[in-house]
C-alpha cells in the first residue's frame, strides 16, 4: 500500500510532547484516516453492486409479471374501439393462420390453372401437328375428329386449313 502523508496539515500545540512524538500521532492518524477511507470505498462499491443486482432481479420479475398481467387483462384501442390485448392477440394469429390457409388455397388453385393451361397447349400442339400432317396429304380429311377427342375442334382446324 502506499500513503501519502501531507505535512502542511501538520501543526504543534505548545503543550505538545516533542516533535518526533506529534509526527508519529500525525502519521499514524494519517495512515489510520486513509485505510478507513478505502475501506468505505470499497464496502460501498460492493454494497452499491450487491443492490444493483438486486434490483435488476426483482425489476426484471416485476416487468415480466406486469406484461404478462397487461396481456392477459390489459386493455388496447384497435380500430377505434377498446379490446382485450389476449383477444387482439388471437386475432393476429388466426389472421396468420388463415392466411397461410389462404396460401394453400392460391397454390392449390395455381396447381389446378396449370394443368388447365398444359391441357390446352397440348391440344393446340396437337391441332398443329394434325393440319401439318394434313397439308401434306398424309390424312384423310374424316380422321381429323377421329385423331382428335373432342369433335368441335374438326372445324377449328378446318379454318387453319382453309378448307370450306
Amino acid at each position: 500500500m502506499n500513503f501519502k502523508v501531507e505535512l502542511d496539515e501538520f501543526y504543534m500545540d505548545d503543550d505538545s510532547e516533542d516533535l518526533e512524538s506529534e509526527l508519529k500521532k500525525h502519521i499514524i492518524n494519517s495512515v489510520v484516516y486513509e485505510i478507513f477511507k478505502r475501506i468505505e470505498t470499497r464496502v460501498k462499491s460492493e454494497i452499491i453492486k450487491a443492490v444493483e443486482d438486486q434490483i435488476t432481479a426483482t425489476v426484471g420479475t416485476t416487468i415480466q409479471n406486469y406484461c404478462t398481467d397487461y396481456i392477459k387483462n390489459g386493455t388496447m384501442n384497435s380500430h377505434y374501439k377498446e379490446t382485450l390485448v389476449k383477444d387482439r392477440v388471437e386475432q393476429k394469429i388466426k389472421q396468420v393462420i388463415d392466411t397461410n390457409s389462404s396460401y394453400d388455397q392460391i397454390k392449390t388453385i395455381g396447381k389446378k390453372i396449370a394443368d388447365e393451361l398444359k391441357i390446352r397447349y397440348d391440344r393446340v400442339f396437337a391441332q398443329s401437328l394434325i393440319i401439318s400432317m394434313q397439308k401434306a396429304g398424309l390424312l384423310k380429311e374424316n380422321s381429323i375428329a377421329t385423331l382428335l377427342d373432342d369433335g368441335s375442334r374438326k372445324n377449328e382446324m378446318q379454318k387453319g386449313l382453309g378448307a370450306k
